[in-house]
């Protein structure tokens, strides 16, 4: 097991030595990460009817890709978080946003109700993990 130490009480890498705009920074990218979960969710169930109209799915094949991205949600962070205990928070975070960007980006233009279903499952956001 891996633990943070740091060079002494002065060390610049040690959080509590970080200045406020720092801190402060950090804590908005990393809750403006964690509030996009919400409003994909939102977004996706205001979104629903139009979803199934323009891929012509009837309403429970619409309901499923909206579900998919739940199961997405609640497996997908359990060996993201594994994997950046190991290999640390920052990189995995940002791939994991930047995974997340892929598949959003695809689920719009992509009318085939396979890449929507795809699409919404692999659109996990993992970043709730990884900022606990």
């Amino acid at each position: 097991m891996q633990q943070a130490t740091w060079d002494g009480p002065d060390d610049p890498k040690n959080p509590y030595n970080w200045s406020s705009t720092k801190k402060v920074s950090i804590g908005i990218v990393i809750g403006l990460g964690s509030l996009v979960t919400l409003l994909t969710a939102s977004v996706t169930a205001a979104a629903l009817g139009d979803i199934s109209r323009d891929l012509g799915l009837d309403a429970a094949t619409a309901q499923i890709s909206f579900s998919v991205y739940f199961l997405g949600l609640a497996f997908g962070p359990f060996p993201i978080a594994a994997i950046s205990e190991t290999n640390g928070r920052r990189n995995i975070w940002i791939i994991s946003s930047l995974w997340f960007i892929l598949w959003n980006a695809l689920c719009p233009v992509g009318y085939s109700k396979d890449l929507m279903l795809a699409g919404r499952f692999c659109k996990r956001d993992s970043q709730n993990s990884l900022a606990s």
